[in-house]
């Protein structure tokens, strides 16, 4: 599932979760001179100042819940964005797949994971992620309740943030504002760069 936030000003659109009924969201505003700057400015492969492209999210997560108040949460950044909902590790895993063989694009900015999915956990997908060339650069979250202290070192180890998951809604504002960060921010300067 994809949703599209464009610049349209005051215009609905239908978000659809899989299983969940629709229900229309509404957006307003456009595009802010900090953003219009700020993707002049950045080097990424996210963004094109000429087409001033919204950020890619692909959100890997089984809990509604935890997408509709992330979802809440990005919109309160007042920044546009896309974002694509996989609900299982076996939906991501095709994901990846599509991407490798380049049946796919194009490819997301971000990438937040929940490490608890059906089918295939959090830490095969990020493996496989890594192992993709199309997509080893790409900018990956791992947004998760609970994390051994070998799972976090692995995550860093393979150039993954961690992040713990709170229902609060002032925590998953300030995701928010980091995963919209993250595109203008070269992979070099992140934390926990990848080796």
């Amino acid at each position: 599932m994809v949703s599209r936030v464009g610049p349209a000003k005051n215009m609905g659109h239908v978000v659809d979760f899989p299983g969940r009924p629709s229900f229309t969201h509404s957006l307003s505003g456009v595009l802010s001179t900090r953003t219009v700057s700020r993707l002049r400015q950045s080097p990424s492969v996210c963004y094109d100042p000429r087409l001033v492209q919204p950020a890619r999210i692909l959100v890997i997560e089984d809990n509604a819940f935890d997408i509709v108040l992330l979802r809440h949460a990005l919109d309160k950044q007042g920044e546009d964005y896309e974002l694509e909902v996989l609900s299982d590790g076996e939906a991501a895993l095709r994901f990846v797949h599509e991407h490798r063989t380049r049946h796919r694009a194009p490819e997301p900015c971000v990438i937040l994971l929940d490490l608890y999915l059906p089918v295939y956990d959090g830490m095969a997908v990020l493996r496989a992620i890594r192992e993709a060339p199309p997509l080893e650069h790409i900018h990956v979250m791992v947004w998760t309740t609970l994390a051994s202290p070998g799972q976090q070192i692995e995550i860093a180890s393979m150039g993954a943030l961690y992040r713990n998951k709170s229902t609060s809604l002032k925590d998953v504002i300030e995701l928010a504002a980091e995963i919209i960060a993250i595109p203008s921010v070269p992979i070099s300067m992140r934390q926990n760069p990848r080796p």
